[in-house]
């Protein structure tokens, strides 16, 4: 039986409705510059990555100026949450993090149907350089299992395979992470996490990327879980975003074609 650990903390077909434009843009660093494997990312190098804090801290995605995705097992019994985006450090101050904006939860939203959540923020973020929605897959990408492809991952969890940086504040990110077929089921993505690079505790609710021809980043999954109680070794779960379109337009009001 596998064991599942949850990992919180205690010119393109895809595209976001909404911002077709500006979503998923990367700000490339000028150089090269806690995830496993990965490396330190260049500030505001993902602007729609947000550091989620509840019981404990999770990572998200910014969908538009109101709403951040995130995993539902993120979410605490007081269905409260304070978001942090534009952020490199995630307990960095304004004054240390110029590009932050901090938002509190108004209502968050769960799905009936799978590891996947919604917060509506209490005020609208300002999207700029430094905040930006990631794309969306689009209805006709329901059915696609995007197994051999290779993907981008992002957060703020720990890195258990360098011990003298597992409280380390900054964002890390690993690149050609390979999606695999596995026995979970269909609202599920498996990547292969035996290749030295997965998420780990902390990643939790972040986004499972996959970069696309106009080199936009599109969130096909949400960090779910790990197996076995390993970061590395066996594989990383994600809750498919394709699954919950439904869900998203129903509670945002975004039209998903």
């Amino acid at each position: 039986m596998k064991t599942l650990v949850f990992l919180a903390i205690i010119a393109s077909t895809f595209a976001n409705p909404k911002y077709p434009d500006i979503c998923g843009l990367e700000n490339k660093p000028s150089v090269d510059s806690r995830v496993i494997g990965g490396q330190e990312a260049a500030r505001n190098q993902f602007p729609w990555l947000a550091f989620v804090s509840t019981f404990g801290y999770c990572t998200g995605s910014v969908l538009d100026e109101n709403w951040i995705i995130t995993a539902k097992h993120c979410i605490g019994s007081d269905g409260v949450a304070t978001v942090r985006v534009g952020a490199h450090n995630k307990w960095g101050s304004i004054a240390d993090e110029p590009n932050m904006q901090i938002r509190k939860s108004s209502k968050i939203h769960t799905s009936s149907t799978g590891d996947f959540a919604l917060i509506k923020l209490e005020s609208p973020l300002d999207l700029n350089k430094y905040v930006r929605p990631v794309c969306l897959p689009t209805r006709a990408d329901v059915n696609k299992t995007l197994v051999g492809e290779s993907t981008t991952i992002t957060g703020w969890g720990v890195n258990i395979l360098d011990p003298d940086y597992v409280n380390y504040p900054g964002l890390y990110f690993a690149k050609n992470i390979t999606i695999i077929k596995c026995g979970f089921a269909k609202n599920i993505i498996c990547t292969d996490a035996n290749q030295g690079k997965a998420v780990c505790f902390g990643d939790s609710g972040g986004p499972l990327n996959y970069e696309m021809e106009d080199g936009k980043y599109m969130q096909i999954g949400v960090n779910q879980f790990v197996t076995n109680g390993k970061c590395v070794g066996g594989v990383n779960g994600y809750a498919r975003v394709s699954s919950h379109l439904d869900f998203i337009q129903e509670i945002t009001g975004m039209v998903i074609e």
